[in-house]
C-alpha cells in the first residue's frame, strides 16, 4: 500500500472545520497571539494530520512512544483514530505520573519507567525541573543556557534505567511475531542511541517521528545531517517537517520530522 500525505485542500478544509483559521485571524486582530505562534499551531496541526494518516493507511500494529513525557503524543494519535498498541517509555517520575493516568483509561496503552538507549545500563539524566520537556541523558550546552534560560534554572541529576528496546520487545512481541511498527522518539539529542537499541526490529519499522536539531543545544548530540543520513542509509526518506522552536530572528532550532520507508511512498518528497 502506498502512503498518501494529505492534500493541501484537505488540510485547509480541516483547518476551516476546526475554526483555527478564523480564530487565528481574530486572535491576531486582538493581539492575543503573534503571527509566529499562529504559524506554529497551524504547522503542528498539519504535521499531526500527516502522522495520523500514515498510521491509519499503513495499518501500524504498534507505536513505540519513546520520551513520552505526559502522553500528549499518545492522545494525539488516538484522536487521529489510531487503534493499535501504544508502548510509552518515560523515565522521569513527574511527567510519567500524568502519562500513567491517561494510559490507565486505555487497555492497549502500556507505560514503562525506562529510558531507551544503545545499551542496558544505569545512567544519569539531567532533569530540567522548570520545564520537563528538555530533560536529557546529554548535558545542555551554552546555547541552550542562553536560549532556554527558563528551562535550566532548576536542573537536577537523577539516576535512570536505560534499556535496549530489542531486549524488551522480544518478550512483548511474542504474540505478534512480525508487527508493523511506528517509532516516535523525543529524547533531546539521544535519538540515534534509541534507534541503535532496536537492533533487528528496525527492519519492522515502517515510519518514525524524530526531532532534528538545526542548532545544537546538547553536548555530543548529532546534527540533523548526521541523523538524516543515518536514516536514509537504512531505507527511510523525509516525508514531512514541523518547526518546534526558533531563535528571536526566526532561525529554526529544532524540527519534528516524519521519516517513512521508501517502499511506502512513490517518492521521497512531500506530496502536498
Amino acid at each position: 500500500m502506498r502512503f498518501r500525505i494529505p492534500k493541501l485542500s484537505s488540510i485547509v478544509q480541516r483547518l476551516s472545520w476546526s475554526g483555527l483559521i478564523g480564530k487565528g485571524v481574530l486572535l491576531l486582530k486582538q493581539n492575543a497571539l503573534s503571527r509566529r505562534e499562529i504559524e506554529r499551531r497551524v504547522g503542528r496541526l498539519c504535521f499531526d494530520d500527516a502522522v495520523g494518516a500514515f498510521l491509519r493507511e499503513q495499518d501500524i500494529d504498534v507505536v513505540l512512544d519513546v520520551g513520552a513525557n505526559v502522553g500528549d503524543f499518545g492522545v494525539m494519535i488516538r484522536n487521529h483514530k489510531y487503534s493499535g498498541k501504544i508502548l510509552s517509555f518515560e523515565p522521569v517520575s513527574e511527567p510519567r505520573s500524568l502519562l500513567e493516568e491517561k494510559a490507565s483509561l486505555d487497555t492497549l496503552w502500556s507505560v514503562f519507567p525506562f529510558a531507551a538507549g544503545a545499551e542496558d545500563s544505569e545512567s544519569v539524566m539531567t532533569v530540567t525541573k522548570s520545564s520537563l520537556d528538555f530533560s536529557s541523558l546529554l548535558s545542555p550546552n551554552d546555547f541552550f543556557d542562553e536560549r532556554f534560560e527558563y528551562a535550566g534554572q532548576d536542573n537536577e541529576q537523577r539516576k535512570v534505567t536505560v534499556r535496549r528496546l530489542d531486549t524488551l520487545l522480544e518478550d512483548l512481541f511474542k504474540t505478534v511475531p512480525a508487527p508493523k511498527i511506528f517509532l516516535k522518539t523525543d529524547t533531546q539529542g539521544f535519538d540515534l542511541n534509541v534507534i541503535s537499541g532496536l537492533g533487528g526490529y528496525l527492519d519492522l519499522v515502517a515510519g518514525l517521528q524524530i526531532e532534528l536539531s538545526l542548532k545544537q543545544i546538547y553536548e555530543g548530540a548529532p546534527d540533523y545531517h548526521t541523523v538524516a543520513k543515518f536514516l536514509e542509509d537504512r531505507g527511510f526518506a523525509i516525508s514531512s517537517l514541523c518547526p518546534i522552536s526558533k531563535t528571536d530572528l526566526g532561525e529554526m532550532i529544532e524540527v519534528d520530522s516524519l521519516f517513512i520507508r521508501k517502499s511506502t511512498s512513490p517518492s521521497s518528497a512531500m506530496d502536498l
